[in-house]
């Protein structure tokens, strides 16, 4: 495939090589290999915790087949809760009934714009 952009973007997994022309004469080129690896979602272990009040739990740990040494920040938003920080822990305590958002990111190339993933817990408001 030829192209005559600065961006080329192409997903197919499997080693590839790029070749880079300044149309010169002598012609300049520029070789690169490169390996674009199959994504795979994050995977998560999560578990809760029934509420009486303001002391539900959610706990998550984190892992990615795609990359197995990845580390993980995690954040979570919900009712009267915004817990924004990343946090290396994926614990998190206090908490209100409710349904959170918890957001779970990859640590080993965090920039703001890195590789994440959302997911919704609810806990339960248990009854006595």
């Amino acid at each position: 495939t030829y192209d005559t952009t600065n961006f080329i973007f192409y997903t197919k997994p499997g080693n590839h090589t790029l070749v880079i022309s300044d149309g010169s004469v002598p012609q300049q080129v520029f070789t690169k290999n490169f390996t674009v690896i199959e994504f795979k979602p994050i995977k998560i272990a999560l578990s809760t915790s029934a509420t009486t009040g303001n002391d539900g739990v959610i706990s998550a740990v984190a892992s990615w087949e795609s990359f197995p040494q990845a580390s993980f920040l995690y954040s979570i938003t919900g009712p009267g809760v915004s817990i924004l920080d990343q946090y290396a822990d994926g614990t998190f305590t206090g908490l209100p009934a409710g349904v959170y958002t918890l957001k779970v990111m990859d640590a080993n190339n965090y920039d703001g714009t890195g590789c994440f993933q959302t997911f919704e817990v609810d806990i339960v408001l248990q009854n006595l």
